[in-house]
């Protein structure tokens, strides 16, 4: 409850936050990249020029993540997708990127991480069905 005081009470400071973190992409850990993507998921902060900057970042870094970061990442990508959002509304590639590795990958995966790539998968796939 306390982030969501904060970005009710002052997104300025979540923005800036978030603009300085963008910038920092490539400098950022794999893992704090993806803590960044499922923390905008988590609060339902769509930036998404802070998001077209951060993920190919994580994509381009996605194969040293542990499945948990991997899935958070597509799910936190997912729960930002505007409601009817066609193909071209983010970073495609990137979160293509992601995907792939992720089915590459699914026999790591425990139940909680499977549950989040299918449901990312889902949003994914219907996004495409439209665009």
């Amino acid at each position: 409850a306390a982030p969501a005081r904060l970005q009710s009470s002052d997104g300025g400071s979540l923005d800036a936050v978030l603009r300085e973190a963008s910038h920092r992409g490539e400098r950022l850990w794999p893992q704090g990249l993806a803590n960044l993507v499922w923390s905008l998921g988590r609060l339902r902060h769509r930036q998404d020029a802070c998001l077209r900057a951060l993920l190919p970042h994580v994509a381009h870094r996605a194969h040293e993540l542990a499945p948990q970061g991997l899935s958070n990442c597509l799910w936190g990508a997912a729960v930002l997708q505007p409601p009817g959002a066609s193909v071209g509304w983010l970073e495609d590639d990137a979160v293509l990127r992601l995907a792939t590795l992720a089915l590459r990958r699914v026999e790591h995966f425990g139940p909680q991480e499977l549950s989040q790539v299918a449901r990312s998968l889902v949003v994914f796939s219907d996004a495409a069905s439209r665009g």
